[in-house]
């Protein structure tokens, strides 16, 4: 299989580079190729601008959409994100590597969401139903949250962290096509004292186990 990681964390030293490290190694020894798309250390560009559609005339309004349209039959967009395009093509399975912040992810990884899978790359132009545009690959989240589990339960102060994936997890890659599997979420990251690594790689290690059957 074909799985493309985008990766979202601006600390080498962080448990979410220390977890991605699990995923590729566990991938790889499991036969699977991978790339990585790690944002920061590519200095991702986050905000969708003009300069993502360079044929675009100087003196019309930026209309992200139109724009993308027009764009779309050229393949004229700005050389970044066709080469994440690329990257998602070539994927049988895209994994979404993010620590949760704000209940959603990191705006780096929202600028690439805004910039790479704007329609009509991954979803239909016209919101009447149509299927998304990636049917058939498989999408992965795998999040560490600061909080605890409990916390993040229904009857937690912070409500269930379905509510918070909902948006992703449900909309957004239903919208897309894609096939989405259930959240990998390492609770209680933020102390260096808890288990949160040991939990969480587990939980890697059995979904590609899994995934490996499938």
């Amino acid at each position: 299989m074909k799985v493309f990681i985008v990766f979202a964390h601006p600390d080498k030293r962080s448990l979410q580079h220390s977890l991605l490290q699990v995923t590729v190694d566990t991938l790889v020894a499991n036969g699977h190729e991978v790339k990585v798309s790690d944002l920061y250390r590519m200095k991702w560009k986050s905000e969708l601008d003009r300069d993502d559609f360079p044929e675009l005339p100087k003196e019309s309004r930026l209309r992200p959409l139109h724009a993308s349209i027009e764009s779309y039959k050229d393949n004229a967009y700005s050389k970044d994100i066709l080469n994440e395009r690329e990257k998602v093509l070539w994927a049988d399975m895209v994994i979404f590597h993010f620590p949760l912040w704000w209940y959603s992810v990191p705006a780096i990884m929202k600028g690439w969401f805004d910039r790479v899978l704007v329609a009509p790359f991954a979803t239909p132009t016209q919101n009447d139903g149509s299927p998304g545009l990636l049917v058939g690959k498989k999408a992965q989240l795998i999040i560490t949250a600061a909080a605890t589990e409990e916390n993040f339960s229904p009857s937690g102060f912070l409500d269930d962290i379905a509510l918070s994936l909902y948006p992703i997890q449900t909309r957004m890659f239903k919208f897309m096509g894609l096939i989405a599997s259930d959240p990998i979420v390492g609770f209680n990251a933020e102390p260096e004292t808890t288990d949160c690594f040991d939990k969480t790689s587990k939980q890697i290690i059995d979904f590609v186990a899994s995934s490996n059957k499938g």
